[in-house]
C-alpha cells in the first residue's frame, strides 16, 4: 500500500447559501439620501468539509465566500506568520499537502477549485486536476463532491502518511 488505497478517499463536499439569505425574511432595504434603496447585502455562499472514512481526522470546515472572494487551501507550515488549522480556514493539519495546495472561489453563485502544482495532487470524485507541473483549469464543484487533498504516501517502513479529504 504504498500510493493510494481507495478505501482512503472519503471526504464529502456540501454547499449551500448562507442561512440570512435562504432561511430568513428580506430585510426592509433602507434609502440613500438620494431617495433611491441602497443595493442588497453580496450573497455568502458556505461549503461544509467534512471528513469521510479513512480520512485524517480534522473537524469540520465551513468557509463563507463573498462574490469573487478566493480561499487557499494548504497545510500548516510551522512558521510564526502562518495561519493556524481552524473551522473557517482552508488550512490543513496535513503532511502530505503542500503549503500552497489548491485554490477555491466563488464566481457567480459557483464554487470552483483548482490546483497549484501541488506534489500529491487535489482531486475531485477520484479525477486528478493537473498533473502537478503547472496550476490546473479552474474545475466547478457541486453538491457532495467528494475532494481529496494528496493521496497516502509510504515514506519508510514504519510510518505511512495519509492524505486529506473533504
Amino acid at each position: 500500500m504504498s500510493l493510494m488505497d481507495e478505501r482512503n478517499r472519503s471526504t464529502a463536499m456540501d454547499w449551500s447559501p448562507a442561512k440570512s439569505e435562504s432561511s430568513l425574511p428580506s430585510p426592509v432595504r433602507s434609502r440613500s439620501r438620494s431617495g433611491s434603496p441602497s443595493p442588497p447585502p453580496p450573497k455568502t455562499i458556505t461549503i461544509n468539509l467534512f471528513p469521510l472514512t479513512d480520512s485524517i481526522e480534522f473537524a469540520p470546515k465551513h468557509l463563507s465566500f463573498s462574490p469573487d472572494q478566493e480561499i487557499k487551501v494548504g497545510r500548516v507550515s510551522g512558521s510564526r506568520n502562518q495561519k493556524e488549522a481552524k473551522a473557517d480556514n482552508g488550512v490543513f493539519s496535513c503532511d502530505v499537502m503542500s503549503r500552497e495546495h489548491a485554490l477555491l472561489k466563488e464566481e457567480n453563485g459557483k464554487i470552483l477549485i483548482k490546483d497549484l502544482k501541488s506534489t500529491h495532487g487535489t482531486f475531485v470524485n477520484n479525477v486528478r486536476l493537473g498533473d502537478g507541473t503547472v496550476e490546473s483549469d479552474w474545475r466547478v464543484l457541486n453538491h457532495r463532491d467528494i475532494i481529496t487533498f494528496g493521496h497516502s504516501v509510504r515514506r519508510n517502513q514504519s510510518k505511512s502518511y495519509t492524505y486529506c479529504l473533504s
